[in-house]
């Protein structure tokens, strides 16, 4: 099962700006910044569409234990300034789990017809999905961030948040 990469729209000098560290950082003195690039493993689940419905595509944030639905992404094999750190932490079966509860709550928020319930699901490959994080250190040396998402510019959610920092707490930890 290969890996690709989510291809980033947001470059770092825009990422630097969003972070713009006097609105995010409330510190009296300008504080330190740092600006780093970094993936989050998702795995991509496409529910098959029947009875004239369109195939859907999930992506399934292994760290975050979220779901979004995807349209079209441009992908590709090599992430350039972003790079694959973390492996993908959950079983297919969990996957599938998140992916199911996504499709539901969707289907309950909006008023579409009744997707059919003998849904058939395919898992897809991992996707590196890609990420700023902007890190501040405080005079006494505390340290903040922000996460912001690659592709759309917007700060990224306590999911996210969440999952990068059990992703950083896993890698970190001594192998037996």
């Amino acid at each position: 099962m290969g890996s690709h990469f989510i291809n980033p729209t947001v470059d770092s000098d825009s990422a630097y700006q969003l972070l713009n560290p006097r609105k995010f950082f409330s510190f009296k003195r300008k504080p330190r910044c740092r600006l780093e690039a970094i993936c989050l493993p998702c795995r991509k689940v496409i529910r098959v569409g029947s009875c004239g419905d369109p195939d859907l595509e999930i992506l399934v944030n292994g760290y975050g234990h979220s779901a979004q639905l995807i349209r079209s992404i441009e992908q590709s094999p090599d992430g350039g300034a972003f790079s694959a750190e973390f492996d993908y932490p959950l079983s297919d079966e969990t996957t599938l789990q998140l992916a199911e509860k996504m499709i539901l709550s969707w289907t309950l928020n909006r008023v579409i017809r009744v997707l059919n319930e003998s849904s058939d699901y395919q898992l897809g490959d991992i996707i590196q999905y890609p990420f700023w994080v902007g890190y501040s250190e405080n005079p006494n040396q505390q340290v903040s961030f922000r996460i912001f998402d690659a592709v759309t510019g917007r700060i990224a959610g306590h999911d996210v948040r969440d999952g990068f920092l059990i992703a950083l707490k896993t890698k970190n930890l001594p192998s037996h």
